[in-house]
């Protein structure tokens, strides 16, 4: 086992909210604005943030779900939030 697989983080239970459980208030947050169609410019008008910040958080979420396009980030947030019974995945 290297390095990388010790530190890596264990893939989230699907049963305990999917591949978005792993990420951050602001990476859900991101990732649900994502999903409406906001562009990175777009997102990070809305939130305040630089838009190389949303970019970055943009790219982490892709690493930690193991999405590789907007579109399928749209259809996982769009899944997980239904399995979560409908709620917000905002904050």
């Amino acid at each position: 086992m290297d390095l990388a697989d010790r530190t890596r983080p264990d893939a989230p239970d699907p049963a305990t909210g999917g591949r978005l459980a792993g990420l951050t208030p602001r990476e859900r947050e991101i990732s649900v604005l994502v999903a409406e169609g906001l562009t990175n410019q777009a997102v990070a008008e809305r939130l305040c943030l630089s838009p190389r910040t949303v970019e970055s958080h943009v790219a982490r979420v892709y690493r930690k779900t193991g999405v590789e396009t907007r579109a399928a980030l749209a259809s996982l947030v769009a899944r997980d939030g239904a399995a979560e019974g409908g709620q917000s995945l905002r904050g």
